[in-house]
C-alpha cells in the first residue's frame, strides 16, 4: 500500500491470515517512476482452503436455487394469467348457456299463452253464418240432412251440398287445432322440463366455476405464497450464515438452520408441483 507520503507500508492482517505464511515480491511499476509495487501473498492454510471451498459450494448452490425460484415464478406468472384466462371464459360460456336457455323457456312461455288466446277466439269465428263448432264433425258433411240428424239439411242446387262439405272440413280442422293448442298450452309440460334443465344447468356451470376457482386457481396461488415466503426464509437463514461463517463452520444452529430453511423450501415447491400437475390431468379429463 502506498501512502501519501511516498513511502511503502503494509497494512495489519486479518485475524483469520495471522498465522498464514506470508511471501513478498516486487513487480515492476508501470507509471514511470522506478520505485517498484510490493506484491503480498498470504498462503492460506489447508482448513482455510476447505472452509473457503465450502462457502464457495454454498455459494453456488445457492445462487443456483435463487434462480430456480425465479424461473419458478416467471413461469406461475403466465401459468396463473392463463387459467385466469380459463375461468374467465368458462364463466362467461355458463352465462351464456343460462342465458340461452332462459331465452327458449321465455319463448315457450310467450308462445304457450299465444297460442292459448288463438284457440280461445275460435270460438268467436264464423263460418257460412254458423260457429266453427257447428261445423267441427266431418260426418255433417257426409249424412243427408233430416230430423235425426242433427244438422241442416244440404241443398243440392247451386253447389250448396260441397260448399257445405267444405265448410264442415274447414271447421273440423280448426276445431281440432284449437283443441291441441289449447292441451300444449295448459299443460305446460315442456315448459316445465325446460325450467328443470336451466336449474339444474346454473348449479353444474356454478359448481364447475367455483370448483375450478378454488382447486386450481386460489389453491396454486396459496402454494405459490407458501414457496416465496420459505425461499425468503431460506435466503434470511444464507444471509445471516454469511455473517456468522463461524458458527456455521463449527456446526452451530446457523448451519442446521440453513439446512432446514431449503428443506422447507424444496417441500414447499414440491407440493406446488404436484398442485400443478393435477390441475392439468383435470383440464385434460
Amino acid at each position: 500500500v502506498r501512502a501519501a507520503t511516498g513511502s511503502w507500508r503494509t497494512p495489519p492482517p486479518p485475524a483469520a491470515v495471522m498465522n498464514a505464511a506470508i511471501t513478498t515480491s516486487e513487480v515492476r511499476s508501470h507509471e514511470g517512476d522506478a520505485q517498484p509495487w510490493m506484491m503480498v501473498d498470504v498462503a492460506r492454510t489447508d482448513a482455510e482452503a476447505r472452509l473457503s471451498a465450502q462457502w464457495a459450494l454454498k455459494a453456488s448452490a445457492f445462487r443456483t436455487l435463487e434462480q430456480a425460484e425465479t424461473t419458478r415464478r416467471e413461469h406461475f406468472s403466465g401459468w396463473s394469467a392463463a387459467q385466469a384466462s380459463t375461468l374467465a371464459a368458462l364463466q362467461k360460456q355458463a352465462a351464456k348457456g343460462r342465458g340461452e336457455q332462459a331465452d327458449c323457456l321465455s319463448f315457450l312461455q310467450q308462445r304457450a299463452a299465444a297460442d292459448l288466446a288463438y284457440a280461445a277466439s275460435f270460438s268467436k269465428h264464423r263460418l257460412g253464418g254458423k260457429k266453427v263448432s257447428e261445423l267441427a264433425d266431418l260426418r255433417a258433411a257426409a249424412l243427408p240432412g233430416g230430423a235425426g240428424s242433427g244438422c241442416a239439411p244440404l241443398c243440392d242446387a247451386g253447389g250448396c251440398s260441397e260448399l257445405a262439405a267444405v265448410m264442415s272440413v274447414l271447421g273440423c280442422m280448426l276445431h281440432h287445432a284449437a283443441e291441441k293448442l289449447t292441451r300444449f298450452g295448459e299443460s305446460g309440460g315442456l315448459a316445465k322440463e325446460l325450467s328443470a334443465s336451466l336449474e339444474a344447468y346454473g348449479a353444474a356451470s356454478d359448481a364447475a366455476c367455483k370448483a375450478f376457482n378454488s382447486d386450481v386457481v386460489e389453491a396454486a396461488a396459496r402454494l405459490d405464497a407458501a414457496c416465496a415466503d420459505a425461499f425468503a426464509a431460506h435466503r434470511t437463514a444464507w444471509h445471516q450464515a454469511q455473517q456468522n461463517a463461524s458458527a456455521a463452520a463449527a456446526g452451530a444452529d446457523g448451519g442446521k438452520d440453513l439446512w432446514l430453511t431449503e428443506f422447507h423450501y424444496r417441500a414447499a415447491v414440491a407440493a406446488f408441483s404436484r398442485r400443478l400437475w393435477a390441475a392439468a390431468r383435470g383440464v385434460r379429463q
